[in-house]
């Protein structure tokens, strides 16, 4: 924004959490862009996608505001999915750039956790974490 504020507008995709509702997209698709997907989500497992998925995302656009590239480069999408599938973890960010503070680390990578139930279980809870490291207080994390 004009006051140098960061938005996210739109991941591109939406789940019907309504279940009344009947899915968008087949059973097991695997749609997103690959260095974003949290695992579950490079998984097909439409089932076990949540308010986490989303978290693992945002985590995923942290990494590249500390570290200016997305968590998972080279190769073409499918190679990619399968380095996330296969548990590999993105570099931590400081051994890109040592002077990333310690703490914004702690936030990234508990909020791109392989695991669903090690990240934080809302973006309220990781905007929460942020601000308490803006405002000098240790996160959570």
């Amino acid at each position: 924004t004009a006051d140098g504020r960061v938005k996210v507008m739109d991941f591109g995709l939406a789940k019907v959490v309504d279940a009344g509702k009947g899915p968008l997209t087949g059973s097991g698709a695997v749609l997103g862009t690959a260095p974003y997907m949290s695992p579950e989500q490079a998984d097909g497992q439409s089932a076990k996608l949540d308010r986490r998925s989303d978290v693992y995302q945002l985590g995923a656009i942290l990494y590249e505001l500390l570290c200016g590239h997305p968590p998972y480069e080279g190769g073409g999408s499918v190679e990619i999915i399968l380095r996330i599938l296969s548990g590999e973890t993105p570099t931590p960010p400081r051994q890109w750039d040592p002077a990333i503070d310690e703490e914004a680390q702690q936030i990234c990578l508990t909020a791109m956790a392989q695991d669903p139930d090690r990240r934080y279980p809302s973006a309220g809870e990781l905007a929460a974490d942020c601000a308490r490291w803006e405002a000098g207080q240790p996160p959570e994390a």
